[in-house]
């Protein structure tokens, strides 16, 4: 009995082998490929030829079952010994192959770093992100990733220094033992380090602990990547964080950092004071995109009917107009496939493209912004409603993206949510609804937001920042006066903490909307942008209405429900200090307010 169960046994690990064999076989083409790698080419031969000695294992105990006693040479304990010794044989080839890719992965991405990466990016839509995401992708299958962060400039969470220097500290915690005991002794020894300003932070839980780990081996490669770092925000956080990465790449062997960004002048300037020695700097002007500009093309395209209807060879014709833009690309394919006549849509893009008067992407900008102000027949009025809501998408953006609802209601001279939604729809290739952020309206690439602030860009279309800020600031302002009252929430009793208040977060969002929210965050910024316009005599008597008011109290009140205090004090003292500078007077019951929190 005991060897019919052990023949049972192995018949049944003969079959796995077999199944085993037969699933690499769709690898085949694959494995070739693999095998043009000079690291992978022994393991690869190997590889094959325990494939060949498994299946003649596997014929020779299938011919010789069907004639040979179930006691024979290849039956029972024997045969079982084979096959597992096949499989620790195949099992150790692929820990050397997965770790001959792992090499390769390291060269690959080494050719280009050797310390920090800088892709340097003239114009935009060059498809940096899309790199980006395509290292982290390779990087993690190799488990190689410690950490990634990705910036949207329209997005705070996803353009805060703070937030990367976590996400940072996080990952190499996560994969570096030793430094995950550091890091959980300093902040035993000092629990205010979590809440300390950033610089603070980049000195104590990176600079000081990787400096401690400076003689400590490492097996592997840790990899942290930052994309568009020309997007986080402000200026002062963005170059202390991109000095301190230059800085901690040199502290230990064995971690890398891998950034994209276009070359702003303070990025520019921080990298020239670093060893050139220690960083490769890659421009993505000297890789031709052009196929895989054709493919996403040609794969957007067929998606929907309009895009097969087509003439001939459209792919290719919009291909080359693209010049190596990705964003380019898929602008102009939602401006075909939105369209009601789809092949004028095309050829107007080409022939538009063809003029060479101004930059191509410029170009598709300025028609899809014409094209929405014709649909809406009522070219005066649309000209001037597209222009007063495109920029009041992107400034407010460049703080918090607000939904269509909010944006009509914000501005001092309501055009009405109706024409902001039709202008949001005719503009569906440069704008979109962010459903999973509440409906908020973003632009799809900052480059939109950039043409639209220039005037050598949009020319009529161009945005007048100082005007813009002033009727926010002044709408801000006249919102709070307005709707800012005492205890807000209705809270029963003034004796608990906020933080004891049963539901306060849901407390807060019912009874504060997100217009009187974004005003009585975002109002000091604006009217500091705005105070050198012609509105500034205006935008300081509304300043003196709220300062001089109740409303004063009731915004710290507010501020403080949503645990933003700190908001209070460092926005009225940039504000004060910009007054000064101005020598405009500052009302003195705005400044005595945040002393009173500081005290």
């Amino acid at each position: 009995m005991q060897k019919l169960e052990a023949q049972e046994k192995c018949d049944a690990s003969v079959e796995a082998l077999l199944d085993g064999l037969a699933g690499i076989l769709p690898c085949a083409e694959a494995v070739q490929e693999a095998a043009k790698l000079k690291e992978l080419q022994n393991t690869v031969e190997e590889i094959w030829k325990a494939i060949e000695d498994a299946s003649r294992f596997i014929d020779d105990y299938r011919c010789r079952g069907e004639v040979v006693d179930t006691l024979g040479q290849y039956r029972g304990s024997y045969a079982q010994e084979q096959v597992n010794k096949i499989l620790a044989r195949l099992q150790d080839l692929k820990e050397k192959f997965d770790r001959g890719v792992r090499i390769q992965v390291l060269q690959t991405v080494d050719e280009h770093i050797q310390r920090v990466l800088l892709d340097k990016l003239k114009p935009a839509g060059l498809g940096k992100s899309a790199i980006a995401t395509s290292i982290c992708r390779a990087l993690d299958n190799q488990y190689l990733l410690s950490a990634s962060f990705f910036c949207k400039r329209d997005d705070p969470k996803c353009r805060s220094a703070q937030r990367a220097l976590s996400s940072i500290i996080y990952g190499i915690a996560s994969r570096h033992v030793t430094y995950a005991s550091s890091l959980r002794k300093a902040l035993d020894e000092d629990p205010v380090l979590s809440s300390s300003p950033l610089q603070t932070q980049l000195y104590n839980f990176i600079l000081d602990l990787l400096s401690s780990l400076s003689s400590s081996t490492q097996d592997t490669h840790h990899f942290i990547v930052v994309d568009a770092l020309d997007e986080y925000g402000p200026g002062a956080d963005r170059r202390q964080l991109l000095g301190f990465l230059a800085r901690m790449s040199k502290l230990v062997p064995w971690l890398r950092v891998v950034i994209t960004s276009r070359p702003d002048s303070d990025i520019k300037d921080i990298f020239s004071r670093v060893n050139r020695s220690t960083f490769s700097a890659v421009d993505l002007h000297s890789y031709d995109a052009s196929d895989n500009i054709r493919a996403f093309m040609r794969f957007r395209l067929s998606e929907l009917v309009k895009g097969r209807l087509l003439p001939e060879g459209s792919t290719d014709e919009l291909a080359t107009a693209a010049k190596g833009l990705f964003i380019w690309a898929h602008t102009a394919c939602e401006f075909v496939l939105e369209d009601l006549d789809p092949t004028e849509a095309l050829d107007t893009i080409l022939r538009r493209g063809q003029s060479g008067l101004s930059h191509p992407l410029d170009e598709l900008y300025t028609l899809n912004i014409q094209a929405s102000v014709t649909k809406q027949r009522t070219s005066d009025r649309a000209k001037a409603a597209v222009r007063k809501y495109l920029g009041a998408i992107i400034v407010r953006s460049a703080r918090t993206p607000l939904s269509i609802p909010t944006l009509s209601r914000l501005p001092d001279e309501d055009q009405g949510e109706n024409l902001l939604q039709a202008t949001v729809e005719f503009l569906g290739s440069v704008l979109y609804i962010d459903h999973s952020l509440g409906d908020v309206v973003r632009v799809y690439h900052p480059s939109f937001a950039d043409y639209m602030l220039s005037k050598n860009k949009s020319g009529e279309f161009c945005v007048d920042l100082e005007d813009l800020n002033a009727s926010l600031a002044s709408c801000c302002l006249k919102t709070m006066v307005v709707e800012l009252r005492f205890n807000m929430c209705d809270l029963e009793t003034s004796f608990l903490r906020n933080s004891e208040i049963p539901n306060l977060e849901a407390r807060v969002a019912q009874a504060i909307n997100e217009g009187l929210k974004y005003s009585y965050l975002y109002w000091t910024g604006h009217l500091k942008d705005a105070e050198t316009s012609e509105h500034g005599v205006l935008l300081r008597l509304r300043l003196y209405e709220f300062a001089r008011g109740p409303a004063l109290i009731f915004w710290v009140e507010a501020l403080s429900l949503i645990g933003k205090l700190w908001v209070a004090v460092s926005s009225v003292q940039e504000l004060m200090e910009h007054y000064v500078a101005g020598q405009i007077h500052f009302p003195q019951q705005l400044w005595d307010a945040t002393r009173l929190l500081q005290d």
